[in-house]
């Protein structure tokens, strides 16, 4: 068989726009193909060259991992490499596969393809952590639910290995820098190489690392790259051997989606956790267990929501001025043994909220027009500021608050910043859509994260709960009563009004009310309750206060709702 004759067949097999031949000192010795729309020229104008020189920069590691790891008859890819065409400025995405056929053992072949939406969900390239080109936990699961959902339209069975290098952070301590550097590039490199797309692997703890890959794709030629690397840098010659497990991301009863939520959520357990979460086994061993633990309860939550298995409870919500009853706040409740703070925690971090959301919203809205409800009642609902940045979701939103109109008095909407909002600008413009409807919009957990002001200065909302942090010191601390009236200042030059949560006594409601909050919550106007009712405390004095007299919208609450 000829050379040409194999070349013909690579080139076949890759089904790729441009095949790339390099010899064993890594120049290109043959070229066939559309060269044009990578290079801008001819594909004889790259035999002699160094691969080096067309690939880009900040790539080079990847594909010089690749080709030293290509052991006789192995293929690697695809992988996503960016290019070095004759303008500099301009590095093109391509679609890199390379394969050292056995008739030809000293050469590699390289097939480049053009990247396109059908390969994968987005061309946009991810931001990595450090040097090492590898994504934080963060980026790595959302470039993992990315590929994992555009792997529905194509043929894909993707798994996601996770790594454990034990004896790596002593390893770094014998290197000086610059030899701990390039272990940590050389690292990143080989897990980059076996990635699906060149930008599917990552780091989540100074031991831990993963990537995603195709789901019948060997992973040992990754491990062994590792072990070999760090044999090398080992002076001891000993180097550190991989422990590693492999989740398949479309395995079981769970959507991708699903399962990507499972794995998200448990790299950053196991980040928190790091060394004191492992078990028996191991780290790998630890979060193959949890990712499997995760996916159960992620099932179990999404049958609650289907099948509306949660139940509402209501607390009153006061005007400090007088004690009167002015609405009633929905809180939900599960299982007698989940706490609902961690139940929604986890619904946030594993994407499930929105669905909570939306099924809380429809429960309420049903509620308030059955025949036997009280037309007086009044309820603020909550709803996550992650669950506000899907698109879906605030379309779903918009559309129940227009089948119910007759609502737009007596239902508000908090929305907690227990979860980081990322657009405002967008955030604002749903907001205001809500508002415009007739339904007021309340921040709440004002205070608790360092972008409070941040969203006060971005939204424009009706309300602002203050946290609760706050209100438990405002007796004790100076400066947090500062920080409360300095807020409630603001808010009026604003126009927005005041609620504080967490009050539990008399002398907390007093100082409240003399700094100028509008509306109390917390037990001491009462707990969390089945039925939405409300009894003033006797002991709560009512006398007037010099401050001006900040009149709430609403008007013709009731003491109790009957």
């Amino acid at each position: 068989m000829t050379s040409q004759t194999i070349r013909y067949m690579a080139f076949a097999f890759a089904a790729a726009d441009l095949l790339i031949e390099l010899d064993a000192e890594g120049r290109v010795s043959f070229a066939i193909g559309a060269a044009n729309i990578f290079f801008d020229e001819d594909e004889k104008t790259l035999e002699g060259r160094r691969w080096r020189d067309l690939v880009a920069e900040e790539d080079a590691p990847l594909v010089e991992a690749l080709v030293e790891a290509l052991d006789v008859g192995g293929r690697y890819g695809p992988v996503m490499v960016r290019l070095r065409g004759r303008r500099p400025e301009i590095n093109r995405r391509v679609l890199f596969n390379a394969c050292r056929l056995p008739q030809q053992p000293d050469r590699i072949a390289c097939a480049l393809s053009q990247l396109t939406a059908g390969a994968f969900s987005s061309v946009k390239a991810p931001v990595a952590s450090g040097p090492n080109g590898l994504l934080n936990k963060d980026s790595l699961g959302d470039r993992t639910a990315e590929i994992v959902a555009a792997s529905k339209a194509l043929d894909l069975r993707l798994a996601l290995t996770f790594l454990e290098l034990p004896g790596l952070t002593r390893l770094k301590g014998r290197l000086d820098d610059n030899s701990a550097r390039s272990l940590m590039q050389r690292i990143g490199a080989a897990l980059r190489a076996g990635s699906l797309d060149g930008q599917t692997a990552g780091q989540f703890a100074d031991e831990q690392f993963g990537y995603l890959h195709e789901a019948d794709k060997p992973t040992q030629a990754v491990a062994h790259a590792i072990q070999k690397l760090t044999k090398e840098a080992d002076r001891d010659g000993q180097g550190i051997v991989p422990i590693s497990r492999t989740m398949e991301m479309s395995a079981g009863e769970l959507s991708p989606e699903g399962i990507v939520r499972a794995v998200k959520y448990s790299i950053d357990r196991m980040a928190e956790g790091g060394t004191e979460a492992a078990v028996d086994g191991g780290l790998a061993a630890t979060f193959d267990a949890l990712v499997n633990a995760t996916m159960e309860r992620i099932d179990a939550f999404g049958r609650m929501v289907k099948h509306d298995d949660f139940k509402i409870v209501y607390q009153p919500i006061v005007t400090l001025r007088d004690k009167s009853l002015h609405h009633f706040e929905v809180l939900s409740r599960f299982e007698a043994e989940t706490s609902p703070y961690e139940a929604i925690r986890f619904a946030e971090e594993t994407g499930l909220v929105e669905d909570f959301d939306i099924a809380v919203l429809m429960k309420v809205c049903g509620m308030l027009e059955a025949r036997e409800t009280d037309p007086r009642l009044t309820v603020a609902v909550n709803i996550s500021g992650r669950s506000l940045g899907s698109d879906l979701f605030a379309g779903l939103v918009q559309r129940e608050l227009t089948q119910h109109p007759k609502l737009a008095k007596r239902l508000a909407l908090e929305i907690t910043e227990s979860a980081e909002i990322k657009d405002l600008t967008r955030l604002d413009a749903i907001v205001q859509r809500i508002r415009q409807k007739g339904f007021e919009v309340c921040l709440d957990d004002f205070g608790a994260g360092a972008a409070s002001f941040q969203y006060l200065r971005a939204l424009k909302v009706d309300w602002v709960k203050i946290d609760g942090l706050y209100v438990r010191r405002v007796l004790k601390d100076q400066r947090d009563k500062a920080m409360i009236e300095s807020l409630v200042e603001l808010c009026r030059k604003l126009g927005v009004r005041t609620v504080a949560e967490q009050i539990e006594t008399v002398e907390e409601a007093a100082a409240l009310r003399a700094i100028g909050v509008e509306l109390g919550q917390g037990w001491l106007f009462g707990r969390p309750a089945d039925l939405p009712a409300y009894k003033p405390p006797l002991e709560l004095p009512t006398e007037s206060s010099d401050r001006p007299n900040l009149r709430a919208r609403r008007a013709g609450y009731r003491e109790s709702w009957g």
